[in-house]
């Protein structure tokens, strides 16, 4: 009895989970040598819909083999650069993807608010990327 009622627990969350993400998927903003870049925005503080807005990214690796992915996330407010985040490096296996924050791809939006960040004046733009073959990728034991 324990073990159906645990069972039914994990699908009833599961299914809230995966329909929560299907109502918000990502959008794709950029593709370079096989490599896609998506995006979409949540609240930074989970089940808190006025907290300020997180951008996920999500990098699909579509070759055959690893890629060092290197970038910047650039923030564009009535066609001015209101801020930047730090270079971020990023390393995807062959037919993968990283996504969100549990891959490190969540970036906070600095002073910008939710109306400006939502309004049409806003621009996120994908810039220095380098993308890089490699043989392998080695596990990052920063967590």
């Amino acid at each position: 009895m324990k073990k159906s009622l645990f069972l039914f627990f994990i699908f009833t969350i599961s299914g809230f989970i995966f329909s929560i993400q299907a109502k918000n998927p990502y959008k794709q903003i950029e593709s370079i040598d096989s490599v896609s870049f998506f995006y979409k925005w949540k609240p930074s503080v989970f089940a808190k819909k006025d907290s300020p807005l997180m951008l996920l990214l999500k990098i699909k690796n579509e070759n055959e083999h690893s890629v060092n992915v290197i970038f910047t996330v650039d923030y564009f407010w009535q066609a001015k650069r209101q801020a930047s985040s730090d270079e971020k490096q990023i390393c995807i296996k062959p037919m993968k993807s990283k996504k969100g924050r549990i891959g490190k791809l969540g970036f906070d939006t600095g002073s910008l608010t939710n109306e400006q960040i939502l309004s049409d004046d806003f621009i996120v733009e994908i810039t220095g990327i380098n993308i890089e073959k490699t043989d392998y990728c080695i596990k990052d034991k920063s967590k």
